[in-house]
Order: structure tokens, then sequence, then C-alpha cells
């Protein structure tokens, strides 16, 4: 079983989520949650945003 764990996230960018989701499942005919869409920006984007914010903050190690 996968150990979960929760994150507070504002109703704006619950908003954003869910009315992309909503976007994707009309444009596919797949539903998706808004969840779902919030998952795979972290699995799929979370190491250029870390790349990203060290160069934005700038190398100290």
């Amino acid at each position: 079983m996968t150990q979960r764990t929760t994150m507070q996230v504002t109703e704006k960018r619950k908003q954003k989520l869910e009315r992309a989701a909503i976007e994707i499942s009309y444009r596919t005919g797949k539903p998706i949650k808004w969840t779902e869409l919030a998952n795979k920006l972290f699995d799929e984007k979370l190491d250029e945003l870390k790349k990203d914010m060290i160069n934005e903050r700038g190398i100290t190690k």
C-alpha cells in the first residue's frame, strides 16, 4: 500500500487544476481528475523546476 500525505492547495490553484482537467477530459473524451493532473506535474516536472529554482536563487554549494 502506498503511503500518502496531504498538502494544502489554495482554492485558486485548485480551480486552475480543475479547469485544466476539464479541458483535457473534454478534448480527449477521457475523464481526468484534478488530483491526477497535480500528481503528473509532480512526477514529470519536479526535476526541471528544481534546476530552475537553483539557478534563480544562485548556487551556493
